[in-house]
């Protein structure tokens, strides 16, 4: 649980840890720090092995379509995509329908 502070800016002023509250600015940072620590920390290593001689006669890819695959998007290639979709779509992402990049992509 938060407490906010409502100022020029969003403040936390405490929070609360199994039942504790959580005050001043010494122990929020050292609560924020730990708790970020044991999300984002150290992955846990694990003892899975695999024989890399198993991708020796599966087919690669040549050097030459590598570049092509990892050089940026051509604003072409976008307004080709773009073109190619269903005008009625909606970008859940970005919440506008395409007929908008289509009228400003023109």
């Amino acid at each position: 649980m938060c407490k906010w502070e409502k100022t020029k800016k969003n403040n936390i002023i405490s929070l609360e840890k199994d039942g504790q509250v959580i005050e001043g600015d010494d122990k929020l940072l050292e609560h924020a720090t730990e708790y970020y620590s044991e999300l984002f920390g150290t992955p846990i290593e694990y003892e899975v092995q695999m024989d890399p001689s198993i991708w020796e006669d599966a087919p690669k890819v040549s050097s030459n379509d590598n570049n092509i695959l990892c050089r940026p998007f051509m604003k072409t290639e976008i307004k080709e995509a773009l073109w190619q979709m269903d005008t009625i779509k909606q970008l859940d992402l970005i919440k506008f329908p395409l007929s908008f990049f289509k009228v400003a992509g023109r």
